[in-house]
């Protein structure tokens, strides 16, 4: 196992030093019971995240149309790994993504099919976040707040032509750049057995399925929307019930300031501060916005961690399977 590089680990501790900072700003006793009062409501709020890791889990497999490696059962727990995975590991919010495609591939898919979904689903889980976001501004946008949204609205401005840029590119040869440096990283001896070429090809077939874009495209937006429903309850449980309206806008800028910060190992400070930001908006104190935040926070450990243990379940039945086979070559070799 290769060790964290220091920039990575010193990124940790800076961000574990940012939030217990904010923490012991607002009082360690009033942030802590604001945390508490949401008791066993947090399994509810835990088992509701379900429902936009399936409505995702749709949303890639939706890419393959009839041509699907594996059943919706095991893209959902595919979806499930590459959010733990993203969430709990520093790869800059794309890491699980590559081990979802793994496991994918593991399953039988064609390494080249399999990695052009991996990169038109995240493409599509982009862009709706971009609406959801705008959406979000959109709601809360008032003579109080428009200074602070303003700034946003320019943001998401500036991000819109890099999203169409970054779209273009894939056409225009990214991902051709891409099959060539994944060829050279392999070793030699596993270049003519791992089919990586045409990932391409393979992508620009799955975007030119309108019907099967589309659907994913609004899948992963209602995924997104349904956070709002999260917030909510985590709220309702705090003794502090939001609308509907507040609750979504809150969710919608939050998972932009957390994308935003994706070069922070999960946002560290950045998620907590901006939750403090944003809940003034919506006419609530700091520390409610600090303790909704580290209630995420709790729930992506209580999704995260299964989600890493089945990885690693996964990837070891992978390695028995291989290593049998294995062994089964080499004794028909010597009989």
């Amino acid at each position: 196992m290769k060790a964290m590089k220091p920039s990575v680990a010193i990124s940790i501790v800076l961000g574990l030093a940012a939030v217990t900072a904010l923490i012991a700003w607002r009082g360690f006793i009033v942030i802590g019971e604001a945390v508490l009062s949401v008791g066993f409501g947090v399994f509810l709020v835990v088992g509701f995240h379900f429902v936009p890791i399936a409505l995702a889990a749709f949303a890639w497999r939706g890419l393959f149309q009839g041509d699907a490696p594996a059943g919706i059962w095991f893209f959902f727990l595919g979806r499930w790994v590459r959010e733990g995975v993203n969430t709990l590991l520093p790869v800059a919010q794309v890491g699980g993504d590559i081990v979802g495609a793994r496991l994918l591939i593991q399953r039988g898919g064609a390494t080249n099919t399999v990695s052009a979904s991996a990169v038109v689903d995240k493409t599509l889980d982009v862009f709706s976040q971009f609406f959801i976001a705008f959406a979000g501004v959109t709601l809360l946008f008032d003579g109080d707040n428009r200074e602070w949204l303003s700034g946003m609205i320019v943001g998401l401005l500036i991000m819109l032509p890099l999203l169409i840029g970054f779209l273009l590119a894939q056409r225009w040869g990214l991902l051709h750049l891409t099959e060539k440096l994944l060829v050279k990283m392999m070793p030699l001896d596993r270049r003519a057995r791992v089919d990586v070429e045409g990932i391409h090809d393979s992508a620009w077939v799955m975007y030119r399925r309108g019907s099967s874009c589309g659907g994913g495209l609004l899948l992963h937006t209602l995924a997104r929307a349904a956070g709002a429903v999260e917030v909510w309850l985590i709220l309702y449980f705090m003794g502090h019930p939001v609308g509907w309206t507040e609750a979504f806008a809150l969710e919608a800028l939050g998972q932009a300031v957390r994308s935003a910060a994706f070069a922070m190992p999960g946002a560290l400070g950045a998620q907590e501060a901006g939750y403090m930001v944003l809940a003034q908006m919506i006419g609530l104190t700091p520390d409610i916005g600090l303790a909704l935040s580290l209630v995420k926070r709790v729930r992506h450990v209580m999704l995260g961690v299964p989600a890493l243990v089945i990885w690693q379940g996964i990837e070891g039945r992978h390695w028995m399977k291989t290593r049998q086979t294995s062994e089964s070559k080499i004794a028909e070799a010597d009989g």
